[in-house]
């Protein structure tokens, strides 16, 4: 199975930026326009490719899925523990005999 993925709209945001900069970036520095044209190859054409073959791509996900599970144990207990209340409410609701002392519907 081919994995496919895209980058965020953040990440695009920025390449957008520094590709609309790099018509700039000679007059100011000469010296850095050959590394920000590299930098601007390498993010546009191989890093894609690199996240694929190195798999770091699946590394970090399954890292970030750990974490997510973690930052959301305790809230998934606590649902657990309203939902085993709910369920021994009801239970001992309907098993109760009711009490001859107290008045009906009470």
């Amino acid at each position: 199975m081919e994995e496919d993925f895209t980058f965020g709209p953040v990440v695009q945001g920025v390449y957008r930026a520094m590709l609309s900069t790099a018509a700039i970036v000679p007059f100011i520095s000469p010296a850095l326009a050959l590394w920000w044209i590299g930098l601007l190859l390498f993010l546009g054409v191989g890093l894609k490719p690199f996240l694929k073959r190195t798999g770091l791509r699946r590394i970090w996900l399954s890292v970030m899925a750990d974490v997510q599970r973690k930052r959301n144990a305790p809230h998934h207990a606590e649902a657990s523990r309203r939902v085993d209340r709910r369920r021994r409410d009801e239970r001992l609701r309907k098993t109760r005999l009711p009490n001859p002392e107290l008045p009906k519907r009470w």
